[in-house]
């Protein structure tokens, strides 16, 4: 992922290089985790009213506009087009 000010770099499942303007880049290392199971432990928690859902619906709605926005550039032939 690219930023203005930095970069992370996913280099396998369990290894993170995050790189930040005017900063040594930091090589992490994490441990094993399931995502998809953590993933639907949240949407369960979020639908018997547990915990809230860690994602918030205003960034779900923008990441399937940057997706239809990615098909319709495609579809144009690959040129920027308004979303």
């Amino acid at each position: 992922m690219f930023g203005r000010n930095g970069s992370a770099e996913a280099l396998g499942r369990t290894e993170l290089v995050v790189r930040k303007s005017g900063a040594d880049p930091q090589h992490l290392r994490l441990p094993p985790n399931d995502s998809v199971r953590a993933n639907l432990e949240a949407f369960a928690d979020a639908v018997e009213g547990r915990a809230p859902y860690p994602i918030p619906q205003a960034e779900m709605i923008a990441l399937v506009a940057a997706c239809e926005a990615i098909v319709k550039s495609i579809a144009g032939g690959g040129r920027a087009i308004e979303a």
